[in-house]
């Protein structure tokens, strides 16, 4: 029988004293096998965390609120596969937009807190859930057609969340409180949509930079799409109440039913809850994170198994802890699985440490090999992809699929690409070298309408700067690294929160005539050269 105590103790262990940290549960059966908490939750005031404080759930809020679209779903008060537009009428973007398409993460929507983002306005900056709607409902256009992909945006559950409030006839948080909280007496769970609130027992947000503990700092009012505050006993009564597939007396089993793209291939999230696997057991999870604040819940259904994490520090990496807990407490049963061969000869598995670029979107992939294949990171999305043999390699841990297939050719390595279905073809990066007269062409100013903004491309120091929105800070300003003709990579940021963004310019008559800008969770936004 596993000691889960010991083993909780064990993937904590890196967790010093006199430092942020967290409480995290562990349960089998209906039972609570192993319950800690861990440092402070103020380090400034030395005050410890302790089973009753409180943190901010970040995304794990999704999984609450696909439990209440299940509820009402089946209760016949909502249509999962109705267009949302008979609920949200000022939904402008065109389209079959249904809220199974929503809460499931393929609708298509450009994520309206990335567009705050391209108009300057940083996470720590105020803005309300209802300026972040606004900013939804003035778009015409979609980041890509309905289906075609999965890409994890937070304005579906915004969205999901109003579809909840109006159909329930109450405020959203009001309206969880009656279907979920108040049944399950979940007293210490509340929205807490902006950082000036008082909430008694909150554990402050730390992020480590530079070998010294900061405050996480957000401001944006996200709702349904990470708003929450709990603790762990709350969370603990969340986690069995899955477990039973019962909430209220109503079924939840949409939740865990997988979503699809509108070519029928699967995808590895529900209603508001991933669906994973490890080592041939099925994983329901959901993490979350926030400036300073990182979470995670999850259930291993087969083996009765659940986990609650909640942490003040940045480095928690919920994910990873999770895996690591499996390993504690399952690994001896399931080992893991051997390791194909590549497939690949030498030199070309040599040449696979490096960024490279897709040929249509312009988007980078920068690969090296690890112990396990090859780890990866794509506009600041993390991949670990293993062999599978025949030059193809895989990761199926996050809530898509990711499938890389390695062509060698005289020229280096060709990679094909599918991306929880964004499907290129990447080849080794070619930066050009720019002359002062060829980085003159790309300054001036640049205008979006569909923002309502503008951007500023500028040279400094020898390179090119692009500046996010018309106000002056400097956290907005993102130096340009070019990727290939006409390509730039933008990435800027410090622990916490890193944005990158590609720009793609485009000519008219051999001259600069505007850009799209995308990132991990926006696609193609035009931006138009006006000076």
């Amino acid at each position: 029988m596993t000691d889960f105590d010991v083993a909780l103790a064990t993937l904590f262990s890196d967790w010093v004293a006199g430092e942020p940290g967290g409480v995290a549960a562990v349960l089998h059966g209906d039972q609570v096998v192993a319950r800690r908490a861990f440092g402070l939750a103020s380090p400034e005031h030395g005050v410890p965390n302790t089973p009753t404080s409180r943190f901010h759930i970040a995304s794990v809020t999704k999984t609450f609120v696909g439990a209440a679209l299940a509820m009402l779903a089946h209760q016949g008060r909502l249509d999962l596969d109705a267009d949302v537009r008979a609920i949200i009428p000022e939904l402008a973007v065109p389209g079959p937009i249904t809220l199974r398409r929503l809460a499931g993460m393929t609708a298509g929507l450009r994520d309206a807190m990335e567009m705050m983002k391209l108009r300057g306005v940083w996470y720590r900056y105020p803005r309300s859930e209802a300026d972040l709607a606004a900013l939804a409902f003035a778009q015409t256009e979609p980041s890509y057609p309905v289906g075609q992909r999965y890409v994890y945006t937070n304005i579906q559950f915004n969205l999901c969340a109003l579809a909840i409030a109006r159909t329930v006839g109450k405020p959203f948080a009001a309206a969880l409180d009656e279907l979920i909280f108040a049944p399950f007496g979940m007293t210490r769970t509340l929205i807490r949509d902006d950082p000036e609130t008082v909430t008694e027992g909150l554990a402050s947000p730390y992020i480590k930079d530079a070998g010294t503990w900061r405050r996480g700092a957000w401001a944006f009012g996200i709702s349904g799409a990470g708003g929450l505050v709990s603790d762990l006993d709350d969370l603990i009564r969340w986690n069995l109440a899955l477990r039973d597939g019962v909430v209220n007396g109503v079924p939840i089993a949409a939740m865990t039913e997988r979503g699809t793209l509108a070519d029928g291939t699967p995808t590895n999230y529900g209603l508001g809850l991933g669906i994973r696997t490890w080592r041939g057991l099925t994983v329901w999870v959901h993490g979350g994170s926030l400036p300073g604040y990182k979470a995670n819940f999850a259930r291993v259904p087969e083996r009765d198994l659940g986990f609650v994490l909640l942490s003040n520090r940045e480095d928690a990496d919920p994910y990873g802890r999770l895996r690591r807990l499996l390993e504690l407490t399952l690994g001896e049963s399931i080992p893991a699985p051997p390791v194909p061969e590549t497939g690949l000869d030498a030199a070309t598995l040599k040449a696979l440490t490096g960024t490279f670029v897709d040929t249509v979107s312009g988007e980078p992939l920068t690969l090296m090999r690890s112990e396990t294949g090859l780890s990866g990171d794509k506009l600041g999305f993390a991949l670990s992809l293993a062999p599978q043999g025949d030059g193809v390699f895989h990761d199926g841990w996050a809530n898509f699929d990711t499938t890389l297939r390695v062509e060698a050719t005289g020229g280096g390595p060709r990679l094909h690409l599918d991306f929880g279905g964004q499907r290129g073809v990447y080849l080794p990066a070619d930066p050009p070298a720019l002359s002062d007269a060829d980085r003159a062409g790309y300054v001036g100013r640049y205008v979006c309408p569909a923002l309502a903004t503008e951007h500023a491309v500028f040279a400094r120091d020898g390179g090119l700067v692009v500046r996010f929105g018309p106000a002056y800070h400097t956290e907005a300003e993102l130096p340009l690294t070019p990727l290939a003709a006409d390509t730039f990579h933008a990435k800027t940021g410090r622990p916490g929160w890193v944005s990158q963004h590609v720009l793609r310019f485009t000519r008219a008559g051999g001259n600069i005539a505007g850009y799209r800008i995308s990132s991990d969770r926006l696609k193609d936004i035009a931006f138009i050269r006006v000076v």
